[in-house]
């Protein structure tokens, strides 16, 4: 495969990736910035002059024109969020060169299947920008079928020929093509999320993507100690293809009799042949505060999202601030992402956090399980302890679905 120069504009930061898809194999994703004529590997901080774009020639000592090594000019384009883990990068689970990751395969609820991936991964990659930056994704297509990419949230102005949707802003990619996506940020700032835009092959292709301030600007709240992702996903026993196509030919919901909800990929405590090894964990530290980057992957679902005895704080919803609204539970649509920042302070130990789907039409079947993962605190406790359990809202309970979202403002806003 040809090699594909990214690059960064000083004034517009314009970065290139390299995306591949397949089913069994999947290349990563090429992810280097240019500055001043020196291409720099951000992940061996090995730097090499460009030449004309699909070449290079020769190295350099570790420095660019101003003097700055690679971790360097890196420190200083994340300005004060270069510290938080992921900002360095500008796609997270991506090597630089095109290695190949074969047998894309995944064991849930008991048993294994072939799954269509980015880079292996499920969920996908996280891919990092600025506002305002433009970034370049060649996408190619190793897949048996055709494959399309959206970028969730992001308003692409006067650009609409890398949105996504299959047969509407672009034909797909179809097996064994490339195709390059310029996607231009604007006003975005907080968590969106990318996806694939054909059928249902957005149940396993899709990923986060997190939008920083600009250079020099910051937060409008305090700057949290970590961030962390949140996405919310769905996982069925049988192929995605099979599960639409049965959906189609009877006119009935997707099969939800042996199928689970997911917390980053992960069913959680409560499935078959999950466990702890099938659990999502994260640690924290006693007193700080972590930015929740949550994202609704699910295909069809209104979910509830709940921390055992703590409260998350929403600042930030599709990439827009909000005022802050302290809750004991969220609430997201399929395809909506929230910024939510948790305060450690609670006593140490293990807590659940848990999500269910939200479900008010009477005789309409759907999947009624909740999947779980584990918060736990970085302090001398029982590790073999069970979890505290959350309690979440009753599946049909409206009155607490509409609450939440009826409390969700503009940071703009008069009221």
């Amino acid at each position: 495969m040809d090699k594909i120069l990214d690059s960064l504009d000083t004034e517009n930061h314009e970065i290139k990736l390299n995306i591949d898809l397949e089913n069994l194999e999947t290349s990563s994703i090429d992810t280097q910035i240019t500055t001043n004529n020196v291409k720099y590997n951000l992940m061996n901080e090995v730097p090499y002059f460009l030449m004309e774009e699909g070449e290079a020639s020769g190295t350099t000592n570790n420095r660019n024109d101003d003097g700055d090594t690679p971790s360097e000019y890196a420190q200083k384009r994340g300005g004060e969020y270069a510290n938080i883990k992921g900002k360095n990068k500008i796609c997270e689970d991506c090597s630089n060169g095109l290695s190949m990751v074969k047998e894309a395969s995944y064991t849930r609820l008991c048993k294994t299947k072939k799954i269509l991936t980015v880079n292996g991964k499920f969920p996908g990659p996280t891919l990092y920008a600025y506002k305002g930056d433009t970034i370049i994704v060649n996408v190619r297509n190793k897949a048996n079928q055709n494959i399309t990419i959206h970028w969730h949230g992001v308003k692409l102005p006067r650009y609409p020929w890398s949105d996504g949707p299959e047969y509407v802003t672009q034909c797909p990619i179809q097996p064994g093509h490339t195709f390059r996506q310029k996607v231009i940020f604007s006003s975005e700032e907080g968590t969106l999320w990318w996806h694939a835009h054909s059928d249902w092959s957005r149940a396993t292709v899709h990923g986060a993507v997190v939008v920083y301030p600009k250079i020099g600007t910051g937060y409008p709240f305090p700057k949290p100690d970590a961030e962390v992702l949140i996405i919310l996903g769905e996982w069925w026993k049988k192929d995605v293809d099979e599960v639409l196509q049965l959906m189609l030919a009877t006119g009935g919901d997707p099969n939800v009799s042996d199928d689970a909800f997911t917390i980053n990929g992960q069913p959680g405590d409560f499935y078959p042949c999950s466990g702890p090894e099938r659990t999502f964990k994260l640690n924290v530290d006693h007193g700080k505060t972590y930015l929740f980057r949550m994202v609704n992957a699910d295909m069809n679902e209104i979910m509830f999202y709940k921390i055992a005895k703590h409260k998350l704080t929403v600042v930030g919803a599709d990439a827009s601030y909000t005022k802050p609204l302290k809750s004991k539970y969220v609430v997201l649509s399929p395809g909506q992402t929230l910024d939510c920042l948790l305060h450690a302070n609670r006593r140490p130990g293990r807590y659940y956090m848990a999500a269910r789907a939200y479900s008010s039409g009477i005789g309409v079947l759907f999947d009624n399980t909740i999947t779980t993962a584990i918060l736990q605190y970085n302090l001398n406790y029982d590790p073999s302890s069970s979890p505290i359990r959350p309690s979440l809202p009753y599946y049909n309970d409206t009155s607490s679905a509409f609450r939440f979202l009826g409390q969700l403002k503009s940071l703009n806003s008069d009221d």
